[in-house]
């Protein structure tokens, strides 16, 4: 009998989170996320990559904007978008500096919704840091052994 009480209290608790509705629905607050030029979500550029924003404020609660910050949290780009709605750019400047920056959507009459991306140095110039270490690394230690040879 316990047994079987316990399984109905689980059954029926899975059943009511399952059928219960959000609390917060995303298309009545604003929204925004960064994606590569494909499509694909990506919150990791390359020092030079193109940025695909997209933004969303419900209709309803008007003009918003959304600006994008440097690591230094200098404002490096505005928009405002009137009446709402979705809004997509791929935006070409805003990777030359390495670190987290931030997008921000919304307006004062509204709540705001953030995205950070980070710029990373390509993998190609890290390997190339990475080598010319080991090299000197091998540099030093065959300078030691010939000292200590002699």
């Amino acid at each position: 009998m316990r047994k079987a009480l316990i399984l109905a209290l689980c059954i029926l608790t899975a059943l009511l989170l399952a059928s219960s509705e959000p609390l917060v629905l995303a298309e009545e607050n604003p929204g925004v996320a960064t994606y590569d030029v494909n499509g694909n979500l990506c919150d990791r550029f390359n020092v030079g990559d193109d940025v695909n924003i997209t933004a969303y404020s419900n209709p309803i609660y008007g003009t918003y904007t959304i600006e994008v910050r440097d690591p230094g949290t200098h404002l490096r780009l505005t928009r405002t978008v009137n009446g709402g709605g979705r809004y997509t750019e791929i935006v070409s400047d805003i990777t030359d500096e390495l670190g987290w920056w931030e997008v921000k959507a919304g307006s004062d009459t509204t709540k705001y919704a953030s995205a950070y991306y980070e710029v990373i140095p390509e993998v190609g110039t890290l390997m190339a840091i990475v080598a010319s270490f080991g090299a000197l690394a091998g540099f030093g230690t065959t300078k030691r052994l010939r000292l200590k040879l002699q």
